[in-house]
């Protein structure tokens, strides 16, 4: 007796007599391979509403992201639309970063041509004296990220500070 089961492949039932299989055997093993397709359709649902399911979950959180990142735009929007100086943008732009998530803190610095080392000039947020304990250089021979940003003028991004071997020196900060 051999039975399809769809793209799942078959159902094949043999015996050694001739007249082996009454109609009743075969009738017995359809309704057996009915019910195996019908439990494998239902998993291969199953599987395909959960990946749904985790990538709406994806896309939500990253719109939530997004919404965050947006309303912290728009509060940077009003603090450079009415500050007076660069002091007071310095200052409110770390506020806002440090009081928002994922952010714990922000800072600015400067570039001292002299020393080659990258001088904060404003921070905020929970920074425990992390700004008092390193010292950011901008020199060729540093792989500091922030130093490799200041020297080459390019956007750097770091996710995971623990894990990245140029912030090292600074992990324990």
């Amino acid at each position: 007796v051999v039975h399809p089961i769809g793209t799942y492949g078959a159902f094949v039932a043999g015996a050694t007599s001739v007249d082996a299989f009454r109609d009743e055997d075969v009738d017995l093993t359809r309704l057996l391979v009915g019910n195996a397709y019908s439990a494998l359709e239902r998993v291969d649902r199953e599987r395909a509403l959960r990946e749904r399911k985790n990538q709406l979950s994806e896309k939500t959180a990253s719109l939530e992201r997004l919404r965050r990142i947006n309303d912290v735009i728009r509060e940077l929007t009003t603090v450079l639309t009415e500050s007076t100086g660069r002091d007071e943008i310095t200052s409110e732009v770390c506020t806002r970063l440090a009081e928002s998530d994922p952010y714990r803190f922000g800072w600015f610095g400067s570039h001292d041509t002299a020393s080659d080392e990258v001088v904060p000039e404003a921070s905020a947020g929970d920074e425990r004296g992390y700004l008092d304990a390193v010292t950011v250089s901008a020199a060729e021979s540093t792989r500091e990220p922030i130093g490799t940003a200041v020297r080459t003028r390019t956007v750097r991004g770091q996710n995971n500070i623990y894990q990245d071997p140029p912030f090292e020196p600074w992990q324990r900060e």
